[in-house]
């Protein structure tokens, strides 16, 4: 049997032969392997997934769509909230306006007050009660007779109004 003509199951040499040398193994080609075919459950599972992608992608769709009418009722409570926040800043720097322009007037009256204090406290000690008592008595006035002296009830109230 010669050796050099001997083939594998594909049809090639075995051996290679060059020259005088010694032959030299020739690799063999790996056989191409035939994809094996599926069987059925494996393609109904593979159909379901697939089926199941396809409409998952089509719920994200759906969600992420707005239609305009949503976009405007988004639009109008986004501008409505803005006009809120806006009418609430407003509404504390005035408060804050107020309140400096009320501590500004409680100092106001706070001097006015120490003014009169002062006033009436020059008042009293500059006004001898029984010198102005003597020059009135020397003018020619004297004391009020019981029906000249008319008693009136305040109640609860600091002032009176009189209607004589």
């Amino acid at each position: 049997m010669n050796n050099e003509n001997e083939k594998n199951d594909f049809g090639y040499d075995l051996w290679q032969v060059e020259g005088n040398t010694v032959r030299t193994a020739v690799p063999a080609e790996k056989p191409r392997r035939r994809r094996a075919q599926p069987d059925r459950s494996t393609l109904r599972e593979k159909r379901r997934r697939q089926l199941a992608m396809r409409r998952t992608e089509r719920n994200r769709e759906r969600a992420l769509y707005m239609s305009p009418v949503y976009v405007m009722f988004l639009t109008m409570c986004t501008c409505t909230l803005f006009a809120i926040c806006g009418i609430y800043i407003y509404l504390q720097s005035q408060s804050l306006t107020y309140v400096s322009d009320i501590s500004g007037l409680e100092s106001e009256v706070l001097n006015l007050k120490s003014d009169n204090d002062e006033t009436e406290l020059k008042i009293n000690t500059t006004a001898d009660l029984e010198e102005i008592k003597q020059r009135a008595l020397g003018l020619g006035m004297d004391y009020p007779t019981s029906d000249q002296i008319i008693y009136y009830s305040t109640g609860d109230q600091d002032y009176m109004n009189s209607s004589r």
